[in-house]
């Protein structure tokens, strides 16, 4: 088999039956670099301080991308319909749908942690109980999360408008949300 590894320098594959590696990218070398793998993409999503970098063997860095959810600190696992969730350690929980770019918030303060820190790789999904378990910090001890279903979570700006862009055909008129993007 094939075991990726990865460091505040580099992300590798190290194949085991030959014993031979193969550098596959470089990662930046600051933020978190919590990572999780995505086994319907066969790639590797990991955050570094405000964004966050999908990684494949066959072609290194695919896309990277900032927006609500990517704080540096916050637990990242894949959901049930293969986005990505994060956890801030609190009550905010973001999803990103990798192939829209749409950040969704679903918004728990009520009755989430009152403290939190920092999650990192403390937050797992269990998929045989399709629930999510985490931990972030020791005043509030383990927190067990389940994902709604058929519930969207609200909308948030992504800080870019490329998405929408990218959606219009030539010549058409594009309508941008209410909210500040980068330009």
């Amino acid at each position: 088999g094939q075991l990726y590894i990865g460091n505040r320098v580099f992300e590798a594959i190290f194949d085991a039956m030959n014993g031979t590696w193969k550098k596959i990218g470089a990662r930046p070398n600051y933020g978190a670099g919590t990572s999780v793998y995505d086994a319907s993409r066969r790639g590797v999503w990991s955050i570094h301080r405000g964004s966050i970098l999908f990684t494949t063997p066959a072609i290194g860095k695919k896309w990277t991308a900032t927006g609500a959810g990517i704080d540096g600190h916050s637990g990242l696992a894949m959901t049930r319909d293969n986005k990505l969730l994060f956890w801030n350690g609190i009550g905010m929980v973001h999803t990103l749908d990798p192939e829209t770019r749409e950040w969704r918030l679903f918004d728990w303060k009520r009755e989430g942690p009152k403290f939190g820190g920092r999650v990192y790789s403390k937050w797992a999904w269990v998929p045989k109980y399709d629930l999510y378990v985490g931990y972030a910090d020791y005043k509030s001890g383990v927190w067990i999360y389940r994902h709604p279903k058929g519930r969207k979570g609200k909308l948030v700006n992504t800080t870019s408008i490329q998405h929408f862009l990218n959606k219009a055909a030539t010549g058409d008129s594009v309508t941008v949300p209410p909210g500040i993007y980068h330009a």
